[in-house]
């Protein structure tokens, strides 16, 4: 499902369009390695900010960041004061944030530090916990190195198939239009299910996550085909199910 890979991969761009800028700006002697202290100082400052976080302690947290600093993250952007607003403590929540050691890149009186953290949501007895890869933004003011901006993207979920039996696979078989002229064909090969796009070479093996419901083996940020049968009981269309939105594709031939 390469279609679905371009459009995660344009909103990646778009929130660590830096990363490229840094590599070029490195090539030109620009932007080297921090020395050990500033990377210190930048690791420090992201555990005191996560440990605020962890306390609701919105005084301590809004002093690590610029009040215009620029949030980025999947489903939209804010700034600054609007992050530090929503460090609040609510009733049967708390929250875990970790994070392994930053990658600091210093430009003078700007550093920037790549690293993944992990977000753990509690509440009661249950748990939440998404992990990301994240790009921070330090410049230094007043002797003191001040959060200017935060793009964080979701790590690609591991998904992992099961055993099916393949002599199901071929009520899947057939041809399932996207939108006029854009088909994907689904077909069987050697006892295995295969689906290939208008604008695919060559197909892609599903694999099953449950009896209907399939992906494509590696590529994690992609969506799930889900095949639903219609009034008939036989397999009407198929949904894809993204975190961009759905594709409803019905059975044409």
């Amino acid at each position: 499902m390469k279609t679905h890979t371009l459009l995660v991969g344009l909103v990646t761009a778009t929130l660590f369009v830096g990363i490229s800028s840094l590599c070029q700006i490195a090539h030109t002697g620009v932007g080297v390695a921090a020395d050990d202290q500033t990377t210190r100082e930048i690791a420090e400052l992201i555990n005191q900010r996560h440990v605020a976080l962890r306390n609701f302690d919105r005084g301590a947290y809004g002093g690590f960041i610029d009040q215009s600093a620029v949030f980025a993250e999947p489903g939209g952007v804010h700034n600054g004061a609007q992050q530090i607003s929503e460090a609040r403590p609510t009733v049967g929540y708390k929250m875990v944030v970790e994070h392994d050691s930053p990658k600091v890149t210093s430009f003078g009186q700007t550093a920037v530090a790549f690293y993944r953290q992990s977000q753990k949501e509690i509440y009661g007895e249950q748990s939440l916990i998404s992990r990301w890869t994240v790009l921070d933004t330090y410049i230094k003011k007043d002797g003191s190195w001040v959060l200017i901006a935060h793009a964080q993207m979701p790590e690609p979920l591991k998904r992992q198939s099961v055993k099916v039996n393949p002599a199901d696979f071929p009520q899947y078989v057939g041809q399932y239009q996207w939108g006029p002229g854009f088909v994907d064909t689904i077909s069987v090969a050697s006892g295995r299910l295969m689906s290939q796009l208008s604008n695919e070479d060559k197909p892609d093996e599903l694999q099953p996550l449950n009896e209907t419901t399939f992906f494509v083996d590696g590529d994690d940020d992609e969506g799930l085909i889900a095949f639903e049968k219609g009034t008939s009981g036989s397999v009407s269309r198929y949904v894809y199910r993204t975190r961009s939105g759905d594709i409803i594709a019905k059975k044409i031939k």
